[in-house]
């Protein structure tokens, strides 16, 4: 079973997305912009599960690392094999882009850090290790202020300022787009308080293991 508002906002999000990478009138794709991401942020947080690794902060970094920046790996060389292939057999040439004008080490930066030319050929990667890395800090602080949420959502606000101070005024980004979690948190916090106004249904239906939402046979 699933709770459908949820599941709209999803395509909502989606797209917006779409939407926001195609030629818009500049003030409505300003507009989408200040929203549709942290949408996904807002969302990201309602549906994660804090009970389930409070015991543990090893179980929650080994899951999330599993679940977000392996495949984040994975497609980053898979997006290199492509346009290598690409080159060799269909449109020689196609590969004379600053990835590949780079040197190996270069490279190598570009995907280890995820940031640079790589992230520009397939940029749905950076929200990968940025989710990974706002986890990380919601996790953190929750750790600590879980069940005082007023302090939890201060301290929450107070990284958001800095990761807007630092965007302003720092002119180099932070590897994994560490500088943008520093903003999402804000909003992943949000999303998990806002699981507290939830019908009690609803709550506990967010809150149950995948695999008891499987009808039974």
């Amino acid at each position: 079973m699933r709770l459908q508002w949820i599941d709209a906002l999803k395509g909502i999000g989606i797209i917006l997305v779409v939407f926001s990478h195609h030629k818009l009138p500049v003030a409505l794709d300003t507009y989408i912009f200040s929203f549709h991401m942290p949408l996904f942020f807002f969302i990201s947080g309602l549906l994660f599960d804090f009970g389930k690794y409070t015991s543990s902060a090893a179980k929650f970094v080994k899951k999330r690392f599993r679940s977000l920046i392996i495949p984040y790996f994975g497609f980053a060389l898979l997006t290199c094999l492509f346009y290598l292939l690409l080159d060799i057999w269909y449109q020689p040439g196609i590969t004379n882009i600053d990835f590949f004008k780079d040197s190996p080490a270069e490279n190598i930066h570009s995907i280890v850090y995820a940031l640079g030319p790589m992230i520009s050929y397939n940029p749905p990667l950076w929200f990968l290790t940025c989710l990974f890395i706002t986890e990380l800090l919601f996790y953190g602080f929750a750790k600590r202020y879980y069940a005082e949420p007023g302090k939890l959502m201060f301290w929450l606000t107070v990284v958001g300022v800095l990761g807007y101070l630092y965007s302003v005024y720092v002119p180099f980004r932070l590897p994994w787009n560490a500088d943008v979690a520093l903003t999402a948190v804000v909003f992943y916090g949000a999303g998990n308080l806002f699981k507290k106004f939830l019908e009690p249904e609803e709550r506990k239906l967010l809150e149950k293991p995948k695999a008891s939402l499987s009808p039974q046979p």
